[in-house]
């Protein structure tokens, strides 16, 4: 199976792991379940989560969103999908 990749010089020079690489891997210990964005802001230290998810979609990662109102405020969760086959590759 292709694993997507992290975009090209997402990686930092001294080891240590990026927004994108936190958030995919606090996704990945629950794939199926919905994770609420503060979590994901916790596991990341990153408050633009709905731009790092992009950044991983956009790589091939299948991420899902959705928002909730709860009473005049709207909570965001995201989760991981774990592929159900394989992607066709050329």
């Amino acid at each position: 199976m292709n694993t997507p990749q992290l975009a090209p010089g997402t990686a930092l020079a001294v080891g240590r792991k990026t927004q994108n690489q936190l958030i995919l891997e606090r996704l990945q210990e629950t794939p199926g379940q919905w994770v609420a964005m503060p979590t994901l802001v916790e596991a990341s230290g990153s408050y633009v989560i709905h731009s790092r998810v992009a950044d991983l979609r956009k790589a091939g990662w299948p991420i899902d969103q959705k928002n909730e109102r709860v009473g005049r405020h709207i909570h965001s969760y995201y989760r991981y999908q774990e592929p159900t086959s394989q992607p066709a590759t050329n």
